[in-house]
């Protein structure tokens, strides 16, 4: 095994939290500003309305939420394992609620606008991920949280557990930024936001809308960075040990 030393496991969990919270900040004032900025069922109706909300709730839920729950173990192994395991579990039912909305926003959208539902890859896409991921919460809570499965058998799912979280996550930005792009190359389109294509946006929006990118695109890696090493691996506490 490779030895990486903790100190640079806290520096990259800096960088990434100082990222993560740029993306909730940043993409919270560019949602809330864009067009009629957040605004609910019919009252979204000829705007994007509806599209910023599925938008923010899903850059919260699934991206930096998810993000959060993945490296809960690892963030907090001076506490006590509950500790952990309670954030573990809390951030994950966050991300899955907010899903939830994020995806009854995106319908909403179509609905008052008389669009087609589910036509896209990424709505295609999305369904997937979000499938995906109930299923794994479910069993996460079955197999982990609920301890009716016997301790063998646990520790037998747990390599499989870690993969499959990894992987819906690196998948889930991905599907954020497909859907950042897709939104841009449709709204760039409209006259009133042809200025993002070049930069020129009076407001300085469109700088804004970049920084967000950056963020996630940041955020997403540090994450996979922080919870992939074996090294960097949550080691019991001498409360644990005794």
């Amino acid at each position: 095994m490779i030895k990486l030393p903790l100190i640079y496991f806290d520096l990259i969990l800096v960088i990434n939290q100082f990222f993560g919270f740029c993306l909730v900040g940043i993409a919270g004032f560019f949602f809330n500003t864009l067009d009629k900025g957040f605004q609910w069922s019919e009252n979204g109706k000829g705007n994007f309305g509806n599209l910023n909300l599925h938008a923010m709730f899903m850059t919260t839920g699934l991206v930096f939420l998810q993000g959060e729950a993945l490296v809960a173990y690892r963030m907090y192994r001076r506490d006590a394992k509950l500790i952990s395991k309670f954030m573990h579990f809390i951030l994950h039912s966050l991300a899955v609620g907010l899903a939830g909305l994020g995806l009854f926003s995106a319908i909403r959208h179509k609905e008052t606008h008389n669009l087609d539902q589910f036509k896209t890859f990424h709505s295609w896409l999305g369904i997937a991920i979000l499938g995906a991921y109930v299923v794994q919460y479910l069993f996460g809570l079955i197999n982990f949280g609920l301890g009716i499965i016997p301790p063998k058998t646990r520790a037998s799912f747990l390599p499989l557990h870690r993969i499959f979280g990894c992987l819906i996550f690196g998948v889930t930005s991905a599907q954020a930024l497909i859907g950042q792009i897709t939104f841009a190359n449709f709204a760039t389109k409209l006259p009133q936001f042809a200025c993002y294509n070049g930069l020129t946006c009076a407001s300085h929006l469109d700088w804004v809308y970049n920084g967000q990118i950056i963020s996630l695109v940041i955020y997403s890696l540090s994450i996979l960075i922080l919870v992939t090493p074996n090294a960097w691996k949550r080691a019991k506490t001498i409360d644990e040990m005794q």
